[in-house]
């Protein structure tokens, strides 16, 4: 079998590893500067206890807020409950719990019957 490796000169060599050296000294260089203008043009970065007075304050609000929203719906609730009742008044109309109390008088009032009618058929 012929040999058919390739050798390359340790002269090559130590000009690929100085390419290379150069390459990675302007890419250091560029991430210096790319840094550099990062942090310069960055917003001003406030204080931890700056930070957390706000979330604080900005917790408190929305409590607040909830507050008012929970208050508001029992307030609606207590409008349309009265304006349902003045509605059901106005009309006459019977409410649920009334009907319910009728339905059941009314089957006991025909339980009654048939038994009178089977006690005059016997």
């Amino acid at each position: 079998m012929a040999d058919t490796n390739t050798r390359i000169s340790l002269d090559d060599v130590r000009a690929s590893v100085q390419r290379i050296r150069d390459q990675g000294e302007k890419l250091v260089d560029r991430i210096r500067t790319d840094a550099r203008d990062l942090i310069a043009s960055a917003p001003k970065v406030v204080s931890i206890d700056q930070t957390r007075k706000r979330l604080d304050e900005a917790r408190q609000r929305a409590e607040d807020a909830v507050k008012v929203v929970r208050d508001l719906r029992t307030r609606r609730d207590e409008i349309v409950g009265d304006v349902v009742t003045r509605a059901i008044e106005f009309l006459g109309l019977a409410k649920v719990d009334k009907i319910t109390q009728l339905e059941t008088r009314i089957e006991n009032l025909e339980r009654r019957v048939e038994s009178i009618s089977k006690g005059q058929a016997a």
